[in-house]
């Protein structure tokens, strides 16, 4: 009996310690998902603002809910909402900026608004921010 509770006091330690640490480089809530029922486009847009970090087109995104994966895809950048130069998207998304995701072939159903998409692979090599706002 003792044995059995500490494998089940490692196994929770284990498990609350890991919790506590986001390895993830990018993090936004999901406010908003759209289907797409187009000619050229169909799937889903999803639309929410950054909160940690800044993602690029072609970098690996998990989609989480409650804790559980979702989904996994790769970035397909849409649009930067309500940038002021429309000139200076470079195909990445930053901290504080509300972006559009394109995700082919799901349905509505397969990413809910307060899902989060994360990733911990994310890599902006074109800067920390967007250099041409103006």
């Amino acid at each position: 009996m003792n044995n059995k509770f500490r494998f089940l006091a490692i196994i929770f330690l284990a498990t609350t310690a890991s919790c506590s640490r986001s390895t993830a480089k990018f993090s936004m809530p999901v406010s908003e998902v759209e289907e797409l029922h187009g000619f050229v486009l169909k799937g889903i847009s999803i639309t929410g603002t950054i909160s940690k970090g800044c993602i690029a087109n072609d970098n690996e995104f998990v989609v989480t809910r409650s804790g559980k994966v979702v989904l996994t895809n790769t970035v397909r950048l849409v649009e930067v909402v309500d940038l002021k130069n429309p000139d200076s998207f470079n195909g990445e998304a930053y901290f504080g900026e509300q972006v559009r995701f394109y995700i082919p072939d799901l349905k509505k159903t397969d990413v809910q608004p307060g899902d989060i998409i994360s990733s911990e692979t994310a890599n902006c090599p074109k800067g920390p921010t967007r250099t041409s706002s103006k």
